[in-house]
């Protein structure tokens, strides 16, 4: 009876998916990881548009299908005698996952009105799901704020930063520069809120006294996006120093390209930088991303110090 009853319920969850030529939403979800039929799902998801967002976030609240959780929840407690019989459960699939989440994404602007709705879900599968969408696409003044004001105290950690991100993609985000600054006292929250703050800018300048807090517990990389956030909004040079004092010790090329990038925002003031944009960038052991530093470089030193480029080996552009 419960085969049955499930096997009816999936019936009658696919008859109400939208379709595209003939063949549902799920279908085309599927040939995503078709070599031959990418493309062509590609272009089905995107015209089935809005009318798919309740099938993806249905599919995203189910999850994991019940049995191989159960499997494989089971199976790490059987002996080992039984384990060595049957055949290992595979991991969680993930990816799939991320492609009904990277799907709302494909939909674009259109879908924002149900992600909104979304916001307010008991899945925090969904909630997640429909904010990292919103982060991507995009949320202007026009669209409201407090569903998403709401998620700050989503009591999932990754909802929380998901949503100090999509705030700072509101183009009214100054506005929230208070909630922001509250953010920097969550753990989880704190380092989005940090780079938010940043590119703020000037606007943001009422998180200095807490930024400049920060900036004095030399925590890693929190330490260094205080003092580029600082660079940001208002060329401070204790956040400058610090940034110098870091470059030559930065774990690899992405942290130098934040912190040349930090530097560059502080136009003239950085000056005293140069020297040491110049050695990091030169330094042949950068191998394959020694590319990438020089063009962060370039557009750094256009800001700090035009004449400077010419040292970089290239034309100044």
């Amino acid at each position: 009876m419960a085969i049955v009853f499930g096997l009816s319920a999936f019936l009658s969850w696919q008859s109400r998916e939208p379709v595209y030529e003939g063949k549902p939403l799920s279908y085309w979800m599927e040939q995503l990881n078709s070599i031959s039929l990418h493309e062509n799902a590609l272009e089905a998801i995107r015209e089935i548009g809005p009318l798919g967002v309740p099938s993806l976030l249905a599919e995203i609240r189910r999850g994991e299908p019940m049995l191989p959780r159960l499997f494989r929840e089971t199976w790490s407690k059987l002996p080992v005698r039984v384990r060595d019989r049957i055949p290992k459960p595979k991991g969680r699939n993930y990816a799939r996952e991320g492609q009904y989440a990277g799907a709302l994404v494909m939909l674009g602007a259109p879908a924002i009105p149900q992600l909104l709705t979304a916001f307010g879900d008991p899945s925090e599968n969904v909630r997640l799901a429909a904010v990292r969408a919103i982060r991507v696409v995009g949320i202007n003044a026009e669209e409201p704020a407090p569903g998403l004001l709401h998620l700050l105290n989503d009591p999932n950690s990754q909802v929380r930063v998901e949503a100090v991100y999509a705030l700072g993609q509101r183009n009214d985000r100054k506005q929230f520069v208070p909630l922001l600054i509250g953010a920097l006292k969550d753990t989880n929250t704190a380092e989005a809120a940090i780079r938010v703050l940043g590119c703020i800018g000037p606007a943001a300048e009422s998180a200095v006294p807490e930024l400049a807090g920060l900036l004095k517990t030399g925590n890693g990389p929190m330490w260094v996006q205080a003092a580029i956030a600082l660079c940001r909004i208002r060329h401070d040079v204790n956040g400058m120093n610090v940034l110098v004092s870091e470059l030559p010790h930065a774990a690899d090329s992405s942290a130098c390209l934040e912190i040349i990038a930090g530097l560059g925002q502080m136009g003239s003031t950085a000056k005293p930088a140069v020297p040491v944009i110049l050695r990091m960038v030169n330094d042949p052991g950068w191998g394959s991303g020694r590319e990438l530093l020089i063009q962060a470089a370039r557009q750094a030193l256009n800001e700090i110090d035009f004449a400077a480029t010419a040292e970089l080996g290239i034309e100044a552009q």
